[in-house]
């Protein structure tokens, strides 16, 4: 028997260990070497990207992986928070979302990105809600771009 409202996909997150640094938020991939560890997913490994890492409380079920270590818990879909950039300009709801140049943070995608992360479900035009700021070097110079959460819905593709 299913009851109705109980436990969805959207609510499950797996526990891996880290290596680097890696934060709630931050978009992420299997470590090459251990794939029981994840860490910051770089815009080079975009088709590598595995989901982001949120609370074990935001989820109803979070498997454990391996106790012996430190955890961060992975979903890799449904709706969470996720931290994003305005380095392809500000972020609407409705925009697509994908890796930037700045490790395990997203961005607005364009035709460029092989990988996508999923949908904004809210905005992010870097003037507001800014959790930080990031300097870029791009072909055109140097640009400052503003860091912060928005809720995707991750649907990894």
């Amino acid at each position: 028997m299913l009851l109705p409202g109980l436990a969805h996909a959207q609510t499950v997150s797996q526990g891996y260990g880290v290596t680097g640094t890696v934060q709630k938020g931050m978009i992420v991939m299997l470590d090459p070497k251990d794939s029981r560890k994840v860490r910051a997913l770089t815009n080079q490994n975009d088709k590598s990207m595995h989901g982001v890492v949120v609370s074990a409380n935001d989820t109803v079920v979070s498997l454990g992986g391996d106790s012996s270590t430190a955890q961060v818990y992975v979903a890799s879909n449904g709706k969470y928070d996720a931290l994003v950039s305005t380095q392809n300009g500000p972020i609407k709801s409705g925009d697509i979302v994908s890796i930037s140049a700045l490790d395990g943070i997203g961005m607005k995608a364009d035709s460029r990105q092989g990988v996508i992360l999923g949908k904004a479900l809210s905005s992010f035009d870097g003037t507001k809600n800014v959790s930080g700021n990031a300097a870029l070097t791009t072909s055109s110079g140097n640009k400052d771009v503003a860091i912060g959460f928005i809720q995707i819905d991750i649907g990894i593709s």
